[in-house]
């Protein structure tokens, strides 16, 4: 009985995690979808979203605290524990980019003619992507899919590097987009940050089935 509770605590965690994992999905959507269309309404919604997100994020925190103090969980489900808190916190941290991407839109009004909305998309689609497979990852135990995720982290870095030079060489064919091209290189390090995140959260599924530990310092 004692570990039929536990079980359906450990399952109700997971539920809140996945929970997490959707509302900031929606952040980052709305957020590049602000960047777009410079959408107040958008800018709103994300923050709005985002203290939703960090209630959510200390629940789930608290609720694993509190099973661990009261639970005394055996070695395999303090790691299971742990990953929980950690993977959460790497998605509060995730939120918080996406907030600043929505920030970033409301700084910058319609973009001159550097063709970076097609850029702006690709990055967000790939980020967004990793972080939905790594918490797919986790839910499935799946470590090859897991891997996918780490692999993927050196894409979006070669895509961060290839369109931060297309824009530093609109900026230098038009000197009306420098200051929109300042912010948009802010735009396109936040992309890059939430796939590091999303490594962060592959790496930390690989532990948890594995045992392997990688360092996710980032």
């Amino acid at each position: 009985m004692v570990r039929q509770h536990f079980d359906n605590s450990l399952n109700e965690l997971q539920t809140s995690l996945i929970e997490l994992s959707q509302l900031v999905e929606r952040s980052i959507s709305n957020a590049t979808a602000s960047l777009l269309s410079h959408d107040p309404s958008l800018i709103e919604r994300v923050e709005s979203d985002d203290d939703e997100i960090d209630d959510l994020t200390d629940f789930i925190e608290q609720s694993a605290l509190n099973l661990i103090r009261t639970q005394q969980p055996v070695a395999s489900d303090l790691r299971i524990l742990m990953s929980i808190i950690h993977i959460s916190v790497e998605l509060e941290r995730i939120g918080d980019y996406a907030e600043g991407l929505a920030h970033i839109s409301s700084y910058i009004g319609p973009s001159p003619n550097i063709g970076v909305n097609s850029i702006i998309t690709q990055m967000s689609e790939l980020s967004s992507t990793m972080m939905k497979n790594s918490i797919l990852a986790l839910v499935n135990r799946d470590v090859a899919l897991a891997q996918s995720v780490i692999e993927s982290d050196s894409e979006l870095d070669v895509l961060y590097k290839q369109n931060f030079k297309v824009l530093l060489e609109g900026m230098l064919n038009d000197s009306n987009a420098i200051e929109h091209g300042t912010y948009l290189t802010w735009a396109f390090h936040d992309f890059e940050r939430i796939g590091d995140r999303a490594e962060n959260i592959a790496e930390r599924v690989v532990y948890l089935v594995t045992g392997n530990n990688r360092d996710s310092s980032t």
